[in-house]
């Protein structure tokens, strides 16, 4: 996720933000590894914001993290920031949380409802 956090923040700094997010709006699946490492910085927050809300409108997306869940607000920017409480309701509106066999890494899966529907997909 930092690459994304990089890729977005440079994209914008050069007037190429749209085509820079229609990079990750577009495919089908987008999982973001390493969910969230760091603490959002100010400037990357709204760039978050914009690239979660595109996409739950029309595709899935995998969070994948070493932290539980009750953590991410803080890492999203807590009380300091008020994009930190739009973020979390994006993703955990209408998502699954998911653990690997050894609960090193907690996954929560926001899958668009037409994908459930149309695939025939249930979380195990």
């Amino acid at each position: 996720m930092p690459d994304l956090l990089i890729d977005l923040k440079s994209a914008k700094d050069d007037g190429r933000f749209a085509d820079e997010l229609k990079k990750y709006t577009n495919p089908t699946l987008l999982i973001l590894d390493e969910w969230p490492l760091l603490k959002l910085s100010e400037d990357d927050a709204p760039n978050l914001l914009e690239l979660i809300n595109k996409r739950r409108k029309h595709s899935s997306t995998i969070f994948c993290s070493q932290f539980r869940e009750e953590g991410w607000y803080n890492k999203l920017g807590g009380s300091d920031s008020p994009l930190s409480d739009a973020i979390m309701n994006r993703i955990s509106y209408d998502s699954v949380p998911a653990f690997t066999a050894e609960q090193e890494k907690r996954i929560r899966i926001r899958i668009h409802p037409e994908l459930i529907l149309n695939e025939g997909f249930r979380p195990a």
